[in-house]
């Protein structure tokens, strides 16, 4: 099979970058052949489809768009790029026509490569399976949140309220100029081009039908994580008193909460030293702010880490916490902290409250709660039998439903159905009541623990 792998930076900024290049492998060990489609960034890995990638917006290491420029051809291209672009579309087409894949795999493309990314494969008969790694395609703001609690108000309906509230960058002209852009490209039915759209978490699946999507259309296939070896792996009374934190550093992450927390708790604890070891980006002004609020010898601000540093930090820790104030889609820092046998400390919102079971490989507590973050980092870094319990269940989960094998097995049935069903005729994106294929194992099965109408096309 020959897959054409689409996603706007080839190179990697953080989880849907690491699945990406996870997945590549992957699928290239089972003798499936990959190409891919990105933008032009000089940090991207080589390879020889380099040159069909696009330009960037701005320049070559302006990756975000704080670092794009205000010139007029950046801010044109920029705007092409939010509406639609035929730049994209033609050089898609372009690669399409070249290499003639067999399906496509459509990871992160809006706002950097555009909807013509939809566009140009399916005029050119590639069926395509897009991945959702974030809510962008029905929340401007991306995750599901206003003003510090999770909001669904564009969830079904029209963007207006974004605009009302200003939900991009805080600025009303942004805000309408992506709600024009939505608006136009659900109105071009844009979104109804794909086969499938594959949904890393149940509760993602769950947003995505209360916007309309179908049942058809809205498949669950999970996600993955490659196992560490066993002569790596620490017993957990055997680490040291560590809190590791993974991620990106931004107020919906809830790491103002996680610090907070671990300061009171170090404060009230006698006897034992714990220190918090944050990886994650250090120089911006948020950041900033942070490191001076929270000026401490027992709190470690590492920086980006790449994979194996990553590893051994998780490695090292007795728990991971991730605080996030905004419902996550399936993080990959949760997984990879499991596959290091590291229980991972939760907040109750979105898929992390399915995705954890409670007191079996982590523990969750109530989002921004920092009383009751500080209560659960107290019971995950006791010292009796129960962590070690808990360190040998992640690392069943992760050796059975979020293996390699069993991701690729449902992904690639998935891409197979889109080719069976480009040879015999599309179906309309509202076309429900079919059973899924495929679906994802719950992690609770291997631990033990047991209006009809769509509103509108997106």
């Amino acid at each position: 099979m020959r897959v054409l792998i689409v996603n706007y930076r080839f190179f990697v900024s953080g989880g849907p970058e690491r699945y990406m290049f996870n997945v590549i492998e992957e699928l290239e060990s089972r003798g499936h052949e990959v190409v891919p489609f990105s933008v032009r960034y000089s940090a991207n890995l080589s390879t020889k489809w380099e040159s069909r990638f696009v330009d960037p917006i701005a320049g070559d290491d302006a990756v975000r768009f704080s670092e794009h420029d205000t010139n007029p051809r950046t801010m044109l291209r920029g705007l092409g790029r939010l509406f639609y672009s035929r730049g994209v579309y033609g050089a898609l087409r372009d690669l399409s026509r070249e290499v003639q894949p067999d399906v496509a795999y459509v990871l992160h493309y809006l706002r950097k490569l555009s909807p013509a990314v939809l566009k140009a494969l399916a005029d050119e008969g590639v069926p395509t399976v897009v991945r959702l790694s974030d809510f962008q395609m029905i929340c401007p703001a991306s995750h599901l949140m206003r003003d510090g609690s999770e909001c669904e108000e564009c969830v079904g309906g029209s963007v207006w309220p974004s605009v009302r509230y200003k939900c991009v960058k805080g600025s009303m002209a942004l805000s309408s100029v992506d709600f024009a852009a939505m608006t136009w490209q659900r109105t071009k039915g844009f979104f109804d081009l794909p086969y499938a759209y594959a949904c890393p978490s149940g509760f993602i699946r769950e947003v995505m039908l209360r916007a309309g999507v179908s049942e058809k259309r809205a498949r669950e296939i999970g996600t993955f994580v490659r196992p560490v070896p066993e002569e790596s792996l620490r017993p957990i009374a055997a680490r040291p008193m560590v809190i590791a934190y993974v991620g990106r550093i931004s107020p919906e992450k809830g790491v103002e909460v996680l610090l907070e927390a671990f300061s009171n708790f170090v404060a009230q604890d006698n006897g034992r030293e714990f220190e918090l070891h944050i990886a994650g980006n250090k120089t911006d002004q948020y950041t900033q702010e942070l490191r001076r609020r929270f000026e401490s010898t027992s709190i470690k601000w590492l920086g980006w880490l790449d994979r194996p540093a990553i590893t051994d930090l998780l490695l090292s820790a007795r728990l991971s916490v991730m605080p996030s104030l905004s419902p996550e889609v399936y993080p990959n820092s949760l997984i990879e902290s499991w596959a290091c046998g590291t229980p991972v400390v939760a907040s109750r919102i979105g898929s992390l409250e399915h995705i954890v079971t409670e007191g079996q490989t982590g523990y969750l507590f109530n989002m921004g709660d920092g009383c009751d973050l500080q209560r659960v980092l107290e019971l995950g870094l006791s010292t009796d039998g129960r962590p070690q319990l808990m360190s040998e269940a992640c690392l069943r989960v992760t050796r059975g439903s979020l293996s390699a094998d069993v991701h690729l097995q449902h992904l690639v049935s998935l891409f197979e159905d889109a080719i069976q069903q480009a040879h015999t005729g599309r179906v309309g994106i509202h076309d429900s009541q079919v059973p899924q294929s495929g679906a994802a194992h719950r992690v609770s099965d291997e631990l033990g623990v047991h209006d009809d109408t769509a509103r509108y096309s997106i």
